[in-house]
């Protein structure tokens, strides 16, 4: 806009320059240029306004509530660094991250945590919640303990990492999956619900570990993110999917999220559950107004629907069949009976 506007100024310029203009043309010109310019500069706050207060709301909406950067800022690393010290000062910033909403490495409280210091790294794991630590202030503890972490606090991570759940994105930047198998699996096996951390059961995949495949399927099975974990196991090698999938998909279907339902229906229908291509065709007519561009419910249907063609097109080849159809486990596609 700013470019655009200024080249109009910049001609009607140039043509009192030339001489293109009569004296009196030239003064209604110059009165013109300064009126535009001055129409262009009230215009071009307007839009910067206009940006700062579309970036603000979308930030709002979207990002969610950041750090309160000015409480931050006056909390300060005492003189004395004593163990009682550093402790109402790691509180202080727990404190001060309370409603935030967002988060991220570049966080002030992650450099904050990290200058207390490797040699005080039990202070940051003992302030950690007990848990899945999903709570006020774990990702930044997490964050810093992960950056001062090395192999001398190998011993004290693993022992505590059954109460502090979080502290397994340690064990997978440090690599230490191996060392930490054991306690990675049995809690994994004994877990009565979904509420391990994600990265727990990256973790036990990672292992690719047969003995761990039963509770690895069983809690991808009961899982509200199933369809996130799926990429953790589906290329393991000799795992068996198709009963844990069924139980997945029938679970995802008790849940009302549109992103569930559509991520979890692209992995059913590539084993042979129909009504997961009934739930694609239905987003395929009735698009939500915003969808994860991770969920492409028209590529799942040319992949394992025996058509092709336009939406329309596939939509009415499927209302068409859909009684005639049977699934391909070789090609995974639904095809006509012959």
């Amino acid at each position: 806009m700013r470019v655009t506007f200024m080249s109009i100024a910049a001609v009607l310029s140039l043509l009192l320059m030339t001489g293109c203009a009569t004296s009196s043309q030239q003064k209604l010109l110059a009165t013109q240029v300064q009126k535009l310019q001055t129409a262009v500069e009230n215009l071009q706050k307007d839009v910067d306004t206009f940006q700062k207060t579309s970036r603000s709301s979308y930030s709002s909406l979207y990002s969610g509530k950041g750090p309160a950067e000015e409480q931050i800022a006056k909390i300060e690393m005492p003189t004395d660094r004593s163990a009682e010290n550093l402790k109402h000062y790691i509180n202080e910033i727990i404190v001060a991250s309370q409603g935030q909403r967002s988060y991220s490495s570049q966080d002030p409280q992650v450099a904050m945590l990290a200058r207390v210091g490797a040699d005080n790294l039990p202070l940051l794991i003992d302030a950690l919640p007990t848990g899945s630590g999903r709570s006020t202030g774990s990702y930044h503890l997490n964050y810093a303990i992960k950056l001062l972490a090395d192999d001398r606090h190998k011993e004290l991570i693993l022992k505590e990492l059954p109460l502090r759940q979080g502290l397994v994105s340690v064990v997978i930047d440090q690599g230490w999956e191996q060392d930490a198998r054991d306690i990675l699996f049995s809690e994994m096996e004994e877990s009565a619900s979904d509420q391990l951390p994600t990265e727990w059961f990256k973790a036990v995949a990672s292992l690719q570990d047969p003995k761990t495949y039963s509770a690895l399927t069983n809690y991808f099975a009961k899982s509200v993110n199933a369809s996130y974990l799926y990429q953790y196991i589906s290329m393991l090698p000799g795992i068996q999917l198709d009963d844990a999938v069924a139980a997945a998909w029938d679970r995802t279907k008790t849940i009302n999220s549109t992103y569930s339902t559509a991520s979890m229906a692209a992995i059913a229908i590539e084993y042979g559950h129909l009504d997961a291509a009934d739930a694609l065709i239905n987003l395929l007519k009735n698009p939500p107004d915003r969808m994860s561009s991770s969920v492409n419910p028209r590529l799942s249907l040319l992949i394992h629907l025996d058509t092709t063609g336009s939406n329309e097109e596939i939509i009415a080849w499927y209302e068409a069949n859909k009684d005639n159809l049977v699934f391909d486990p070789e090609s995974k596609k639904f095809k006509l009976k012959s």
